[in-house]
């Protein structure tokens, strides 16, 4: 469960193409200086991801451990032009498609 407080990005944001075939990413903390930390066991696990959709098309999400599958009837949308945030902890994967094509922008962080 997510805290109680505003959200705080751990590290340097992703952006990812979305396009109609489903593809993933698999989370990692990017540093600022290039150090980058996996999201693993071995790690701490951010508790949220924050997403944020700067195109025009929805995007559907699912989140799992390694290799979540994802279609635009099963998947979480989040709308072009909006953001949404979302409990991850132990789940360090993210698999997305779009009817159309959009860029999402992902943080790491803890919070709302």
């Amino acid at each position: 469960m997510s805290s109680n407080f505003a959200f705080q990005p751990f590290g340097l944001s992703r952006a990812v193409t979305v396009v109609a075939t489903a593809g993933t990413v698999t989370f990692s903390i990017v540093k600022q200086g290039g150090v980058t930390a996996t999201v693993s066991a071995g790690n701490y696990q951010p508790a949220s991801a924050r997403v944020v959709n700067n195109g025009t098309a929805t995007a559907f999400l699912a989140f799992g451990a390694s290799a979540p599958t994802v279609s635009v009837s099963t998947g979480m949308a989040v709308r072009g032009a909006s953001d949404s945030v979302f409990t991850i902890k132990g789940m360090p994967a993210m698999a997305f498609i779009s009817a159309g094509t959009t860029t999402l922008n992902i943080s790491l962080g803890e919070g709302l």
